[in-house]
C-alpha cells in the first residue's frame, strides 16, 4: 500500500511577521489519519521555521516522506525528507 497526502500549510517565517503558504506531500506505506497531519502542522508552526526546517520536522513528526514546495521571492523551493524514494538522497542536514 502506498498512501499520498496532499495539502495546503501556512508557516511562519523566520525574518518577517507574515507567512508562507506550501504545497505538502505526506507519503508513507501505512495508514495515516489526517487528522495526525494536522496535529503535525500545527505542532510544526508552533515556531517560525525555514521551509527545509519546517519539512526536517513533518517527516519526524509523522514517520513518513515529507515534500513541500514554496515560492519565496519568486523562487520556487522544492524539500525533501525522509522516506526511501526521496529524490534528493535523504534528510536535508
Amino acid at each position: 500500500m502506498r498512501v499520498e497526502h496532499t495539502l495546503e500549510a501556512v508557516a511562519r517565517l523566520v525574518h518577517r511577521a507574515d507567512r508562507d503558504r506550501y504545497e505538502v506531500r505526506v507519503r508513507c506505506n501505512r495508514v495515516l489519519p489526517v487528522e495526525d497531519i494536522l496535529k503535525a502542522v500545527a505542532e510544526a508552526n508552533a515556531k517560525p521555521l525555514y521551509q527545509e526546517a519546517f519539512t526536517q520536522m513533518l517527516s519526524r513528526l509523522l514517520a513518513a516522506e515529507v515534500e513541500t514546495v514554496g515560492w519565496h521571492s519568486g523562487v520556487t523551493t522544492r524539500v525533501v525528507c525522509g522516506g526511501e524514494s526521496s529524490s534528493f538522497g535523504g534528510n536535508v542536514p
